[in-house]
């Protein structure tokens, strides 16, 4: 169905729902990808149909957007995830790397469509963000070089530079 880069066999803690989460049986291609069955899966390893973090072809995802009624991403992402049945029998596979190459850090919440879990320090509300951005701060991304995490999402300090 795609390729997952924020699932890898170090995704073992859901955050969303905050319990650990059992990795699926992995099969190794030639070039050292991992494919798995996510229609038999569990936590975030069955939920294919996301938008932060996968690729997917354009041939295979494309009917199904332009075919469904959303105002924002997480409305989008949610009309995805009730479609996963249409992929269950034709795509059940699902691509990955053997460690995650993304997470999402949650510090914050900027929509009211899906009551998502989220951090809850004020440093981090849109507002403070938004004053530090015009500060000229910026994520230093290089200070996360090495970090491995152990869930989609998870929350991790933000180090800052300025530009």
């Amino acid at each position: 169905l795609g390729f997952s880069l924020r699932l890898g066999t170090n995704t073992t803690h859901s955050y969303v729902k905050n319990r650990p989460i059992n990795l699926p049986v992995f099969a190794a291609e030639p070039d050292g990808v991992l494919e798995f069955d996510w229609t038999a899966a569990d936590g975030e390893f069955a939920y294919p149909l996301e938008i932060s973090s996968s690729l997917y072809r354009a041939a295979d995802i494309a009917p199904l957007i332009v075919s469904l009624p959303f105002a924002n991403p997480n409305e989008l992402e949610y009309q995805m995830a009730i479609r996963t049945n249409e992929y269950c029998v034709t795509m059940p596979g699902l691509l990955c790397a053997p460690q995650s190459l993304t997470f999402c850090n949650p510090v914050n919440i900027v929509q009211r469509f899906s009551p998502n879990r989220f951090g809850a320090s004020a440093i981090y509300s849109s507002e403070h963000l938004a004053k530090l951005f015009d500060q000229r701060y910026r994520i230093d991304v290089d200070a996360y070089s090495g970090f491995v995490p152990e869930s989609c999402h998870q929350e991790v300090e933000l180090k800052f530079n300025r530009a």
